[in-house]
């Protein structure tokens, strides 16, 4: 799926689902799924929610933009 929104400064902005988001019972986190954000200039970066696999209740995710990723926690 996807969603559509504006950012704090105003900037329009959409997230397609890549790969299913999942949520795991007593953790509140999401624990696996990958999404791309895309901002009205086109470029996108993308947010995988489980970057070490076994879908952990953690708070790390990757970021990759323009060929470049980051290992990033949560808040």
């Amino acid at each position: 799926g996807s969603s559509n929104g504006v950012s704090r400064k105003g900037n329009n902005f959409t997230v397609s689902t890549l790969t299913p988001l999942k949520k795991k019972i007593g953790c509140p986190r999401i624990v696996s799924g990958k999404t791309t954000v895309t901002n009205s200039s086109g470029n996108a970066m993308e947010l995988d929610f489980d970057p070490l696999g076994g879908e952990n209740c953690d708070r790390i995710a990757k970021i990759t933009y323009k060929d470049r990723t980051r290992t990033i926690t949560l808040r």
